[in-house]
C-alpha cells in the first residue's frame, strides 16, 4: 500500500521539491502583490535561514502566508524536466482522489 493511504494527523501536505532561491523569489513576487505594508528586504534571507536575525511578528504572518501561496503556485507549475508533465499518481487510490 503506498503513503497516500495512510492516515495523518498533520496538515503535511505534499512535498514540493524546490530550490530556495526559487521559492524566495516567488514567495516576494506574492508578496510584492498584495495590498498592505511590505516586508523589508533585508528580513527575507532570515525568513529563509540564509542569514540570523530577528523577524517582526506582523511580517512573520505575511511571509508565511506569502510562502504558503508560492509552494501551491509551484506545486502547479510543470516539471521542469522530463517533458515538462508532472508523473502522474502511482496507486489507484490516488487516481480515485
Amino acid at each position: 500500500m503506498c503513503d497516500c493511504a495512510e492516515e495523518t494527523d498533520g496538515d503535511e501536505g505534499e512535498a514540493v521539491p524546490v530550490e530556495a532561491d526559487v521559492l524566495m523569489a516567488r514567495a516576494r513576487a506574492v508578496e510584492a502583490g498584495r495590498p498592505g505594508e511590505r516586508v523589508p528586504d533585508a528580513l527575507w534571507p532570515v525568513f529563509f535561514g540564509l542569514t540570523s536575525g530577528t523577524i517582526p511578528w506582523r511580517h512573520h504572518l505575511r511571509m508565511v502566508d506569502c510562502r504558503r501561496t508560492a509552494l501551491g503556485f509551484l506545486a502547479l507549475e510543470p516539471a521542469r524536466a522530463g517533458g515538462g508533465r508532472r508523473p502522474g499518481p502511482i496507486c489507484t487510490a490516488c487516481d480515485a482522489a
